[in-house]
């Protein structure tokens, strides 16, 4: 038997066709969300931010004191700058602990409020496909 070697190219593209469900499943309610920020007139789209309430006054800190901490300019043990300092190791498991967190890593500074939006529209579209492998692991189940 003879082995058929496939490119790396052609297999990616075989891949994304098998799971374009789930691409889809994505997209969608990323893009009714980010519809409804639009509408709302939500940054970048009006002058409004998702920056309101404890996202605002708690999280947005929080996100800051990472970004620096990534990048050297702070640390992930200890934190000077909250009252009367503390430990961040709470803080992180708390609030800070997602795989997400590395979108606001990866962009500038100056675009936390895009970071945080990017950051959100990520979340619900991954809650989404979640919620779709465990709805078709279950009609499989059943079956």
């Amino acid at each position: 038997m003879e082995k058929t070697k496939t490119s790396p190219i052609s297999f990616i593209k075989k891949w994304c066709y098998d799971k374009r469900l789930y691409f889809f499943v994505f997209f969608l309610p990323v893009a009714i969300m980010f519809s409804a920020y639009a509408f709302f007139k939500i940054h970048p789209i009006g002058d409004s931010s998702v920056l309101v309430l404890d996202l605002n006054g708690q999280y947005v800190y929080y996100y800051e004191q990472f970004r620096d901490a990534f990048h050297g300019n702070g640390s992930f043990i200890y934190n000077w700058s909250r009252n009367l300092s503390g430990e961040m190791f709470g803080v992180f498991a708390y609030y800070l602990a997602s795989p997400f967190m590395l979108i606001l890593v990866l962009l500038p500074r100056t675009m936390m409020a895009t970071s945080i939006l990017i950051l959100q529209l990520a979340k619900i579209g991954t809650a989404a496909v979640t919620f779709m492998f465990f709805l078709k692991k279950d009609i499989s189940a059943e079956a």
